[in-house]
């Protein structure tokens, strides 16, 4: 099997199909010898800066000397992206091959998932290529996810950012019922940080009792960050408390800890492309608050050098480049971003969950009267932003992870 056609039988399990439960994957890893048990891992959930908390945790650990595996969703440009170790993708050929191993055991399992599959292909590798230390990212919720086969006595640390209405489909209509299920990853005698507050912190500090797990509830750090913006502090902090708690040795030391702040890279997270041109994944009304919020300061006067450095530069005016998938709560996102707009451009990410352009149309002409234009294509909305942008302004795509990885690839490769 070549790197195509261990692609093409990844993607013939259909990626949109939420299956929660752990019997199926159980099984899967089961049969490949239990390779989530050959591992240090560290565990982490929550609604928005997953991914952000497991980039940092995978730079300290990196820069104390370890060999780190690193697994996340979605990938922006192509899969392998995914699963990495120290930093590097996983190979075209090392994929293949990994894909041709698991294929006969995975096609004896009727209903298997794609992020199933894609799970044991990470667990597989890191256990093949003997990391130290495995850090995994939930896909969705927690309890019943498919990364929730971790055991505890291989499980350093776990840990959950934010909680906020998301998913609600599949988690629950409130913040009661989703932190639950987001903190169905804590694990008994295994310490949780998090930096939830109000009622989900409550529900978490519950669960975290009877699973006689030590609770440490993570404050905003002021650690010299690579990541922009403001938000990113409460996941610095939830990341400088896993080190300190893995820091038994004394190898991981305060002097590595900002060093590895300093170098961290995650793509497309308040990231800018070109000098006026600005990336972000925002894809849920928590996350469009606070990109919201991050766009605003940039008009606000400070002497602060620090929180300049911090802060997206000022611009004149806003275009907005954005697409939203059907199963997100287009009103609210719109409701944060669109006043700062003085032009939207609707785009439509190539994905069967786009939302149609036409309802983000509508939507925007009765809530938020703005000069707006439906320009389907991607990659065509970025340039013609370019294009119409004057000096000074500042274009943003966002939306969604579909319209920032084209947007990514655009200019990336």
């Amino acid at each position: 099997m070549n790197y195509k056609e261990a692609i093409a039988y990844i993607n013939s399990h259909d990626i949109n199909k939420i299956d929660l439960g752990l019997d199926d994957i159980k099984k899967l890893l089961e049969s490949l010898g239990n390779p989530q048990t050959r591992f240090k891992s560290i565990h982490v959930a929550g609604t928005n800066g997953k991914g952000s908390v497991c980039a940092m945790l995978s730079s300290i650990l990196q820069k104390a000397g370890y060999k780190v595996g690193l697994y996340t969703s979605p990938h922006l440009i192509k899969f392998n992206e995914r699963i990495k170790i120290n930093n590097l993708d996983i190979s075209d050929i090392k994929l293949a091959r990994l894909t041709e191993k698991i294929k006969p055991n995975s096609e004896k399992i009727k209903g298997i998932t794609y992020f199933e599959l894609t799970t044991a292909l990470a667990f597989l590798y890191f256990a093949q290529q003997k990391v130290d230390y495995a850090v995994i990212e939930v896909g969705l919720g927690g309890r019943l996810d498919a990364t929730n086969v971790l055991l505890p006595e291989n499980c350093a640390a776990t840990a959950i950012t934010n909680i906020s209405l998301e998913h609600k489909d599949y988690l629950g209509d409130t913040i009661e019922k989703i932190a639950c299920e987001k903190a169905g990853i804590i694990k008994e005698h295994v310490p949780i940080i998090t930096s939830a507050s109000g009622e989900a912190l409550e529900v978490i500090k519950k669960i975290a009792g009877e699973k006689h797990a030590r609770l440490i509830v993570a404050k905003p750090m002021e650690y010299e960050c690579s990541l922009q913006g403001e938000f990113q502090k409460p996941n610095v902090g939830i990341a400088a408390e896993i080190a300190y708690l893995l820091n038994t040795d004394n190898n991981i030391s305060e002097d590595i800890i900002r060093e590895a702040f300093k170098e961290v890279t995650w793509p497309a997270r308040l990231e800018f492309l070109k000098h006026n041109l600005l990336i972000d994944c925002a894809h849920n009304p928590g996350a469009a608050l606070v990109l919201a919020k991050e766009i605003e300061k940039a008009k606000e006067d400070t002497k602060n050098h620090y929180e300049r450095a911090r802060r997206i530069p000022y611009f004149r005016k806003l275009i907005l480049v954005i697409g939203i998938l059907k199963d997100k709560d287009y009103k609210q996102i719109l409701k944060h971003l669109a006043p700062l707009a003085a032009k939207i451009i609707i785009c439509k990410p190539r994905t069967e969950r786009a939302l149609d352009p036409e309802i983000l149309a509508a939507e925007i002409q009765k809530e938020h009267a703005k000069d707006y234009v439906i320009i389907k294509d991607v990659k065509e909305a970025v340039i013609y932003a370019q294009e119409t942008a004057q000096k000074n302004d500042l274009v943003l795509v966002t939306g969604s992870f579909y319209v920032v990885g084209e947007a990514y690839g655009l200019y990336k490769r």
